[in-house]
């Protein structure tokens, strides 16, 4: 009952799969649509870190490279958040997807933060 009602939240992304790896049709069939419906929770997030938004105000919000280096350091560095993101994207997975998850949870959490990371430079109009 919890795994269908979590299949029926995410959406749609029509994302190819035939030629992938195991590991790359999980990402566009489990988390792309996670992390697109965790979008504003994880952007919250990032926004009402005050560690980050001290390390922001240093940073030239302009320069798409110093944002996504202060981003990526800041993700890299803080253990709690980082975390903290990967935990938002697994209570979303239904119990076949953690087993999946589990079993390649290295890979896997690279890929999530990998993702994640862009998604926060992608959107960085966030008030900081």
């Amino acid at each position: 009952m919890r795994d269908k009602a979590l299949l029926e939240l995410r959406p749609e992304l029509g994302l190819a799969t035939v030629n992938s790896t195991e590991i790359e049709a999980f990402q566009n069939v489990t988390l792309r649509p996670i992390l697109k419906i965790q979008n504003k929770l994880t952007a919250k997030l990032l926004s009402s870190s005050e560690h980050f938004t001290k390390i922001i105000a240093k940073a030239d919000l302009s320069d798409i490279k110093a944002y996504h280096k202060a981003v990526s350091d800041f993700i890299t560095s803080n253990l709690v958040f980082k975390n903290r993101l990967i935990g938002v994207v697994i209570a979303l997975m239904t119990e076949d997807e953690l087993d999946f998850y589990l079993a390649h949870s290295s890979e896997l959490n690279k890929r999530i933060l990998t993702m994640q990371i862009q998604r926060f430079v992608d959107n960085r109009d966030y008030s900081f």
